[in-house]
């Protein structure tokens, strides 16, 4: 009985609490409208407001295979310290972060995005950004390209010197062997007196005239194969030179030229048995930039609701204690 009048102590009459609501209905819609119009201000006039710009490029299918990999090798060079410092020549750009660069394959494509505050050019420095990170990748490619290009050539010019001079050789053995060789027969019958002389081809010389004329061929071919793969490593290293000293404004113009070089790419691998495992060009760009033209934060409609909540359960909780308060003195005088 005692447990139960305790518990009876605390309760409060809900009738009374509505009756408190209603009562107090203009402060506590007054109270919501405040919360309201304060969301909105802080949201349109405190916080920073931030924008999306996004665009599209194009990976070739061989170039990394698992998404991770690329992602987080295509961020790394977003980031670049060249990269960003030819970005940025005046250090304004500090909003920069990698956190906020979002990067998201579906298939062979990459949609890129980024969240920035207002830019009066967004779509232009993003699109110039995505350019001068192809710019490095493809500068970084370049170097090794070149290097596995002559190392080619390296190679075929000394399988070229030594088949010249084994030519060589084979010709001066040809000099000093006759084409025929005579052969004196000796007949067992008395009637014939005189050794007959009969002629044969000499084995030495015909073995030698076959492989010389099989070297030959095989220096023509080392001979074509040497001159493409020093114009190939020629035109890599004259457009490696321009793509470098390309400002972002003219970069459009020197990748067209790099893309001149695929098909020769191409043949470079046929030329050297090899297995074509890198793509020339590392990506595409596939479609222009697009800038969000209202802010993606803060969200001010939903703010406001969040606040127009939080104050009415403020004003329900404030409301239950005066109420709870009242009825409980009043049940200490009625004592």
């Amino acid at each position: 009985m005692e447990k139960y009048e305790t518990m009876e102590t605390y309760e409060i009459d809900l009738w009374r609490y509505f009756q408190f609501l209603f009562k107090n209905k203009y402060l506590i819609i007054g109270i919501m409208i405040f919360s309201i119009i304060l969301s909105y201000c802080v949201s349109e006039f405190v916080i920073e407001k931030e924008y999306r710009t996004e665009l599209w490029i194009k990976v070739p299918g061989n170039y990394i295979s698992t998404s991770e990999n690329l992602i987080d090798y295509l961020k790394s060079y977003f980031f670049y310290p060249e990269v960003l410092d030819e970005l940025d020549k005046n250090k304004t750009l500090n909003f920069l972060s990698k956190e906020k660069l979002k990067l998201e394959r579906f298939g062979n494509l990459v949609q890129f995005s980024y969240d920035h505050p207002r830019l009066d050019n967004g779509k232009e420095l993003f699109t110039t950004w995505v350019n001068l990170t192809k710019k490095k990748m493809i500068l970084d490619s370049s170097s090794e390209i070149m290097s596995a290009i002559n190392s080619a050539l390296k190679s075929v010019s000394f399988n070229l010197n030594k088949k010249e001079e084994r030519y060589q050789a084979i010709q001066t053995g040809l000099d000093k062997e006759s084409p025929v060789i005579e052969l004196e027969v000796l007949f067992m019958e008395p009637s014939i007196v005189s050794p007959a002389v009969i002629q044969e081809l000499n084995p030495i010389y015909t073995k030698l005239k076959t492989e010389a004329e099989l070297i030959k061929l095989e220096i023509e071919d080392l001979r074509k194969q040497a001159e493409f793969f020093s114009s190939l490593y020629d035109a890599f290293q004259a457009t490696f030179l321009e793509l470098n000293q390309q400002d972002a404004a003219n970069l459009e113009r020197s990748f067209e030229v790099y893309r001149t070089l695929e098909s020769d790419w191409d043949s470079y691998f046929n030329e050297s048995n090899g297995e074509k495992n890198v793509s020339l060009v590392p990506f595409e760009l596939i479609s222009a930039a697009q800038g969000s033209k209202k802010p993606i934060k803060p969200n001010t409609l939903f703010n406001m609701l969040i606040a127009s909540m939080f104050s009415l359960l403020f004003i329900l909780i404030i409301a239950y204690l005066l109420v709870f308060i009242q009825d409980n003195k009043q049940q200490m005088e009625d004592i």
